[in-house]
């Protein structure tokens, strides 16, 4: 089962860790001013993030993010391979020209649109309880690519391929690949925020309190964050809504591996030193990917000398 991250307590039984996986490289590239405005949307554009509120667009293209004014009904961002952006809007889109929104009249979407960094968009919208996704190229001819059942909750069209979370189902296509395949099946997916693919095709996903990374054999927290994540050349993008922060994620392909995590828990509790406790930073990560039992065994095994 999927769950979210809570902060840390007394005990393992009553806590999560919550930083990063320790195998990751993450850093910090830009923090969101104070806002009480809600995140409608996050991308990335040429390497700099992009964050879309209620009637703002921010670009961390400086120490101090460009603050563009946007219509209030916009819904959704979007960034092609030319490094485009475009804001959806209720039955249209807006294209940012000389940093102010126009109506980009090449696209006439029937749903919600998604891209990073691909020359096509997709379009996806519900038909008869299934979600359709179509590929749709600024003034020119549409193509169906796949459709799944469920309400749709989060969806990423970029490097890796398509991910798409609709229902309690993780749906990808990976580039190259003529299957689009259930990834996986799990109550906590219908929290999902945001959902993006990584290096390989390794999904992330963006939970109520967790990033999650899941491939075909593990399901092992990447992050405890409530966050919206974007993918760029093999790199993943996490903005954390709580505190501002933008993260950028390398190495996110080395999760996922069932026996490598396992082996990569077993090594952070023998790696500590004699009289470590569960509070320690390295036994809650073990913990978090084998679970508290799993890990006190291991820790109870570990040679006397």
């Amino acid at each position: 089962m999927l769950v979210a991250a809570s902060v840390a307590h007394t005990d393992c039984l009553s806590s999560q860790y919550i930083g990063f996986d320790s195998r990751v490289f993450a850093q910090l590239i830009a923090r969101m001013p104070p806002t009480g405005e809600a995140v409608k949307g996050f991308a990335i554009a040429a390497g700099i993030p992009v964050v879309l509120l209620k009637s703002r667009l921010l670009i961390f293209d400086s120490a101090i993010p460009r603050d563009i004014p946007v219509p209030e009904d916009a819904t959704g961002l979007s960034v092609d391979a030319d490094e485009i952006i475009r804001l959806q809007r209720p039955g249209e889109v807006d294209i940012l020209t000389e940093w102010t929104p126009r109506k980009d009249t090449s696209l006439e979407p029937k749903g919600a649109l998604f891209d990073s960094g691909r020359p096509v968009l997709v379009d996806a919208w519900n038909e008869e309880g299934v979600e359709k996704f179509v590929l749709r190229r600024p003034g020119a001819d549409s193509f169906g690519v796949a459709g799944a059942r469920g309400r749709l909750r989060a969806a990423f069209w970029g490097d890796g391929g398509l991910a798409v979370i609709a229902g309690r189902s993780l749906y990808v296509w990976r580039e190259n690949s003529d299957k689009f395949v259930r990834l996986a099946i799990d109550k906590g997916l219908e929290k999902a925020r945001s959902v993006c693919l990584a290096d390989g095709g390794v999904a992330v996903v963006a939970l109520g309190r967790a990033v999650v990374v899941i491939t075909e054999e593990d399901e092992i927290v990447l992050v405890g964050m409530e966050a919206r994540c974007d993918s760029r050349g093999g790199i993943v993008y996490l903005l954390d809504e709580l505190t501002g922060e933008i993260w950028q994620v390398g190495g996110i392909e080395k999760l996922g591996r069932f026996h490598e995590d396992e082996r990569h828990a077993r090594n952070l509790i023998l790696q500590l030193p004699r009289g470590a406790t569960e509070n320690a930073p390295a036994f809650l990560e073990a913990a978090r990917i084998v679970g508290c039992e799993k890990a006190r065994r291991i820790l109870e095994e570990r040679p006397s000398k």
